[in-house]
């Protein structure tokens, strides 16, 4: 499956993933995109109070581009001086993108994989 985000757009998971370790998935602008910037930021939200931002605003690649994030570093040296516990640690993930009314100007998501331990 894949996912076409269009013109000013963002999805939040619907789920949140308990303890979850890592978060991958290709992205890019549609064949032929524009050459003019795109931006995407994923955050991740720990426990729907914390936010941290995987990719802040981030211009989109014109290619077929992994990205991969591992989320272990919450359950071990934590973020913001707080460790979490793996067990009882809910992550939900949003992405929102900044685009253009033009279809060229999409952007694509696919083969996304959260894992959880």
């Amino acid at each position: 499956q894949s996912l076409r985000l269009q013109q000013n757009s963002s999805f939040t998971s619907a789920d949140s993933y308990t303890g979850a370790t890592s978060i991958s998935f290709y992205y890019s602008q549609v064949t032929n995109g524009f050459n003019n910037p795109h931006n995407l930021t994923l955050t991740a939200i720990i426990n729907g109070t914390v936010t941290v931002y995987l990719i802040n605003n981030q211009p989109i690649p014109k290619t077929w581009t992994q990205a991969s994030f591992d989320l272990s570093y919450f359950y071990t040296t934590g973020v913001n001086g707080v460790v979490y516990p793996k067990a009882t640690t809910e992550v939900t993930f949003s992405f929102n993108f900044v685009g253009h009314s033009n279809p060229k100007g999409d952007l694509n998501l696919d083969d996304l994989i959260i894992l959880c331990e």
